[in-house]
């Protein structure tokens, strides 16, 4: 049995996703919050406000940070990423809204404790 919890941030200025996330990831930086880039990874993409809806997107660890930010900004419904901190055991969630398909109104954080687990617990026994 697992957690779930998700905590939702509105902007006070909707922005351009592309230039915003970038600078955004540049201070996760600072904290220690990566973005995690491997081969198991992927986006998840929003559906669009028109019910369009992309498959999910693999990640490989060639790929930078740019490149993916790239990539989910490619998509004007966005989607969600996955971020680790070095002192938190789980997976940190991030799902990039918006409510007109062209300008970033938030964003959601969600931890979910079971997945988390159970990923970090096969990795430590391998």
């Amino acid at each position: 049995m697992g957690w779930f919890d998700v905590s939702l941030v509105l902007l006070k200025e909707r922005k351009i996703p592309k230039s915003y996330l970038l600078d955004l990831h540049r201070k996760f930086e600072t904290i220690s919050l990566d973005l995690e880039i491997d081969n198991e990874e992927f986006i998840i993409f929003n559906f669009t406000r028109d019910e369009k809806e992309k498959e999910i997107r693999y990640l490989n660890h060639s790929m930078s940070v740019n490149d993916v930010i790239g990539a989910l900004c490619e998509w004007s419904g966005l989607g969600l990423l996955s971020y680790r901190h070095p002192k938190f055991n789980f997976p940190i969630t991030i799902c990039y809204r918006t409510w007109d398909d062209k300008l970033l109104d938030g964003f959601t954080i969600g931890f979910n404790g079971h997945e988390g687990f159970s990923k970090r617990k096969e990795k430590n026994n391998s």
